[in-house]
């Protein structure tokens, strides 16, 4: 069976505990991680709203993740947003049925976030009654909903499809290679690129992600191309970055003189590849070495990278 890869929806807006009394927050981790569980087994649409909305009303829930090697865990407690939770949802629906079209229904998006609007002003208001409950206070715009909810909603569904299929079958079939194409929020439809390039292991996707018209460049096509560079101890890719062209290139050359230690902590010389924040440095070492066993104790986000890369 292929490796599994955890699939990760992004959390748009996080925190904000403004005004916001948590009393139990470890109740709400193990809330929000059993209606995860929940979600993910929806077999209908309305099971899915049911399930979005359990855990949309949870108002917020306590996040922890390791952002440097052995160090203590970094918490916040992040908002949950039923049009998140929906999409997520919507996904592994359309998985079961085979069927992606149904991360292309705009109506079905557009009630989700009109949806998300009146479970938010219902929390805001039972929040107001009781500033002892257990509710954070998300110091959004939600009440007017939010930018590019919807568009939103459906390109986190592609992008969620694309990669539970990989999981799934070790490849990806022919009708998904335009996917990112079809999206329209500039940033998901980078980010899938992003991910294209790392499934099928072909930096000319990173050619598709939007470059800035003032700057002639982008973060995101450049940290793209340095998988690569990594990947296949390439300096001529990191002759194709603007920004982060000398960093690309030392890191190659300590990775190749220094191994490991090049990732100790404080050892990076302000290069941006060899920091350990988040297991950055890490992971771009395990991509270097082609070592996968070197991705398990990583953050999740480091982590999807390091396994994909070397899948």
């Amino acid at each position: 069976m292929h490796k599994q890869f955890a699939v990760i929806i992004p959390i748009i807006f996080i925190i904000i505990v403004s005004g916001c009394a948590v009393q139990d927050q470890s109740l709400h981790t193990e809330e929000y991680e059993t209606y995860r569980d929940e979600l993910s087994e929806s077999d209908t649409i309305e099971e899915c709203k049911e399930n979005s909305e359990k855990l949309a009303r949870l108002g917020c829930y306590r996040s922890c993740t390791n952002v440097v090697p052995l160090g203590p865990p970094f918490c916040v407690q992040s908002g949950l947003f039923y049009s998140d939770e929906f999409s997520y949802c919507l996904s592994h629906l359309a998985i079961k049925e085979q069927d992606i079209n149904i991360c292309k229904d705009k109506e079905l998006a557009e009630e989700a976030c009109n949806i998300e609007v009146e479970i938010y002003d219902e929390l805001m208001e039972q929040a107001e009654k009781d500033p002892s409950s257990n509710i954070c206070h998300l110091r959004t715009d939600q009440k007017y909903g939010r930018i590019n909810c919807s568009s939103m909603v459906l390109d986190e569904c592609l992008m969620s499809f694309i990669l539970l299929e990989f999981e799934q079958k070790g490849s990806l079939s022919k009708e998904l290679e335009g996917t990112c194409f079809e999206m329209e929020f500039d940033m998901k439809r980078d980010e899938c690129f992003h991910l294209m390039a790392m499934i099928n292991k072909n930096e000319s996707y990173c050619d598709d992600i939007t470059i800035d018209s003032r700057s002639g460049t982008s973060r995101d096509r450049e940290l793209c191309y340095s998988l690569f560079a990594f990947k296949n101890q390439d300096k001529e890719l990191c002759n194709k970055m603007i920004s982060y062209k000398d960093d690309c290139i030392n890191a190659l050359e300590r990775f190749g003189s220094e191994g490991k230690e090049a990732c100790i902590e404080g050892n990076d010389q302000s290069n941006y590849f060899l920091d350990t924040w988040f297991d950055r440095c890490q992971k771009n070492l395990a991509i270097f070495q082609r070592d996968e066993s070197q991705c398990a104790e990583m953050n999740k986000f480091a982590k999807r990278e390091c396994e994909l890369m070397n899948s």
